[in-house]
């Protein structure tokens, strides 16, 4: 199946020295400004700190036999875009190698992966992502000061946005619109009046009746 040998290739692709939770140079140099403007720095700690930890010891409806059969079977109709992602980060891998590929994962790629886990374990999803989501954005907002430098791994970086535009009014109201709307009518009425007189033409040149009376091809794109 495709799946394991994603993840064959991502283990096999990483040099053996590439740390998978190591920080990157992103995490110096934010350090370095916050350091340099002399502004508090607080760490969050680690990715599976003892709350997450625990949050999935108790959460027994995932094992490892149900792991593999719900990545089999939730990622199977999931064929169009698993397979061009998959295409993807394994072209990826193996043109550029894995710490190239590591610096290529943004927002898209991620919210891909987040969504694959929701699909195949949606309780380990919320204990991992959701829940640190809430708890990561709680440390951010309650840090006083003018200046404020926030490192937050890729797959929070949503739900940390999403929390923070909800306390601040700044959430984007997507305005609902009927699909005709922006329709133009005046361009459609000109399209059939056209078509009208083509038809009324050709059939005048050849002294027979019209062929066909639907739209002739008037519009072409390159």
């Amino acid at each position: 199946m495709k799946p394991y040998s994603v993840y064959i290739s991502l283990i096999s692709e990483f040099p053996e020295d590439f740390g998978l939770l190591t920080p990157g140079l992103e995490t110096y140099y934010a350090l370095k400004y916050a350091s340099d403007n002399k502004i508090q720095q607080h760490f969050g700690g680690h990715v599976f700190d003892p709350l997450t930890v625990e949050a999935l010891r108790l959460e027994p409806d995932l094992y490892p036999h149900t792991l593999f059969w719900k990545a089999i079977r939730k990622t199977t109709p999931m064929a169009s875009s698993w397979t061009s992602q998959y295409d993807d980060f394994i072209n990826t891998l193996h043109v550029r190698g894995g710490e190239a590929f590591a610096e290529s994962i943004d927002r898209s790629r991620i919210n891909f992966l987040v969504g694959c886990l929701s699909r195949i374990a949606p309780k380990q999803k919320q204990i991992l992502i959701d829940a640190r989501d809430e708890r990561i954005f709680r440390d951010i907002n309650e840090v006083k000061g003018k200046n404020i430098v926030a490192i937050v791994n890729q797959w929070h970086m949503e739900g940390v946005e999403t929390h923070w535009r909800k306390i601040t009014g700044t959430e984007v109201v997507e305005t609902k619109q009927s699909p005709i709307a922006d329709m133009d009518i005046d361009q459609m009425q000109e399209k059939t009046l056209i078509n009208e007189w083509l038809r009324e033409y050709t059939s005048a040149v050849t002294k027979s009746e019209p062929a066909t009376y639907q739209d002739y091809l008037t519009n072409y794109h390159k």
